[in-house]
């Protein structure tokens, strides 16, 4: 992992989707995710535990959350806020947001 990290050029928006807060919530997959920023977007999709990576160049993101299923919301004590997330070269973000079924 350090080798790779050592010569990559870009970071990573990353974070989770969970049914409520806390570290026993369910995570919730498939629940697609994702950054804008210098007029890119890049997609992603949570895994079975609610984990979404996202690939990106370093710059400034705004991160959404969209489902079929689910009303999303960002959580008011992430680390990173989801509207403003700045991503550094090898750098990664912790972002939440929390889901409710519709």
């Amino acid at each position: 992992l350090m080798n790779r990290l050592k010569f990559s050029t870009t970071g990573e928006v990353s974070g989770v989707v969970q049914e409520s807060v806390g570290t026993d919530a369910p995570g919730v997959p498939g629940v697609g995710v994702t950054a804008s920023g210098g007029g890119r977007k890049y997609h992603g999709v949570t895994g079975k535990d609610g984990l979404f990576h996202i690939p990106v160049p370093p710059g400034e993101y705004a991160v959404s959350a969209h489902s079929s299923e689910w009303v999303l919301n960002s959580f008011d004590m992430s680390y990173d806020d989801p509207k403003h997330v700045v991503v550094h070269k090898c750098g990664c973000t912790a972002i939440e947001f929390t889901a409710q079924r519709k």
